[in-house]
């Protein structure tokens, strides 16, 4: 669809409702990661070992952003100097595999996968698992789509137009659902009533997308 205004840059609605800019060098990627990593930080409180991994670690989340392999990187080495610790010195087998430290601290398996798996893209991830929304130029790609969804997307989508000083009204919108492959063209009236049935979808066939970078 074509418009004489458009969305300018690349956000994330999340499903909390916050918007999260992915422009100036903190792209989808990268709001993606630091969720995983943020998970990571408020589990370890669960588990004694675990919050003392922490300890030794420092920092916070975003000090990390998308660098997934240093963060992995800095865990293994926080935990092996912690493990030469004396008070510490009887829990060195719980080192050997990090990972399993984290598990029981309550930190799923697919965030993990989500930073240090090359099969598994974090994008799709926070789509998937958590329901966030990837708002591009080009298009708007989410993961399932409902009522809830449609307007959790109307309630992003203006404050985005707000903060980009647009006009919401005549705004035309792509919506492309990755767990369907189907593709909706929709005018931001058509989601005033935050319903899935008063959107238009377009023939199937149309081929998926990522969420920008």
């Amino acid at each position: 669809m074509s418009s004489d205004q458009n969305i300018n840059g690349e956000y994330w609605i999340t499903n909390t409702g916050k918007i999260l800019d992915a422009n100036n060098g903190k792209n989808h990627i990268y709001w993606a990661c630091v969720h995983a990593i943020s998970l990571i930080y408020k589990a370890v409180h669960n588990d004694p070992v675990a919050e003392a991994l922490f300890q030794e670690l420092g920092g916070s989340a975003e000090d990390w952003g998308d660098d997934a392999i240093a963060f992995k990187e800095a865990l293994l080495n926080a935990s092996d100097a912690l493990s030469r610790q004396p008070k510490y010195a009887e829990l060195a087998e719980l080192y050997e595999d990090f990972t399993q430290c984290l598990l029981r601290a309550g930190v799923a398996q697919e965030a993990m996968d989500a930073l240090w798996s090359q099969d598994v893209d974090p994008r799709l991830w926070v789509m998937s698992a958590y329901g966030w929304i990837a708002v591009r130029p080009d298009c708007i790609v989410l993961n399932g789509l409902s009522d809830s969804k449609v307007r959790l997307l109307r309630d992003g989508l203006w404050d985005i137009v707000m903060s980009e000083d647009l006009q919401a009204y005549g705004l035309e919108f792509t919506i492309i659902n990755n767990s369907t492959e189907t593709r909706y063209e929709v005018t931001f009236e058509s989601l005033n009533d935050g319903l899935v049935s008063t959107l238009h979808q377009v023939p199937r066939g149309t081929a998926a997308a990522l969420p920008g970078r």
